[in-house]
């Protein structure tokens, strides 16, 4: 198994023609893209070790003569938390000690989305059609597939609450119940975290998560 993957989940019938998305790569740069790039560091005698949180590119340079490029001297002199850019990528990101986050092993707090889980929500068709358990199952099969591959956390969006119309207040409810009642069952995943697209819809999931108390 390669470190970075698309898992789909089995679309169910209604759904079985939908195009399958066959540039997992491309969707995987485009959702480490909503996270904040890193590239991590270590001084050793002659060189520093990096490693870079966009790209996921892992290397060295050495300790160079006077003469040396923007990107380099940034490398060089910068210090743990200011600002360089990448020598693989060109990503400009958070340059982090990492000796001082553990020797690195706290490292993969910092790294980019390993898995992408590719589910269908259900369209909104007046709720007389099954779109409430299509829902869930979209979360809980989800949570499957992120146990079965290791998974310590997830962020799921508002499945299903944007162009297929499934009411936010509805939606939000199931999320979080489905979510909730998964996590007390498997208390391999640490964190699950939902990625809200503005203030409206965080509002209705912090309502669904207050009612669940």
């Amino acid at each position: 198994m390669s470190d970075y993957e698309a898992i789909r989940t089995e679309a169910p019938p209604a759904l079985e023609d939908f195009p399958s998305i066959e540039d997992t790569g491309a969707v995987i740069r485009q959702v480490n893209r909503l996270f904040d790039p890193y590239v991590f560091f270590e001084r050793h005698k002659d060189s520093i070790e990096l490693w870079c949180s966009c790209c996921l590119r892992h290397g060295e340079i050495d300790i160079p003569p006077r003469t040396v490029t923007t990107v380099e001297y940034e490398l060089l002199y910068n210090k743990h938390n200011e600002h360089v850019s990448c020598p693989y990528c060109g990503a400009r990101a958070t340059y982090k000690n990492a000796r001082k986050l553990g020797k690195k092993t706290r490292l993969p707090q910092y790294l980019p989305a390993r898995f992408v889980i590719h589910t269908p929500g259900p369209v909104w068709h007046g709720g007389n059609n099954g779109e409430a358990d299509k829902l869930r199952s979209c979360y809980r099969n989800c949570l499957v597939l992120a146990s079965d591959n290791g998974c310590k956390t997830v962020d799921f969006p508002s499945i299903s609450t944007g162009v297929y119309h499934f009411p936010l207040e509805k939606a939000s409810e199931i999320a979080i119940k489905t979510i909730s009642e998964y996590l007390f069952e498997h208390p391999e995943i640490e964190r699950v975290r939902m990625v809200c697209f503005d203030e409206r819809t965080k509002g209705f999931y912090e309502k669904a998560l207050e009612k669940l108390k």
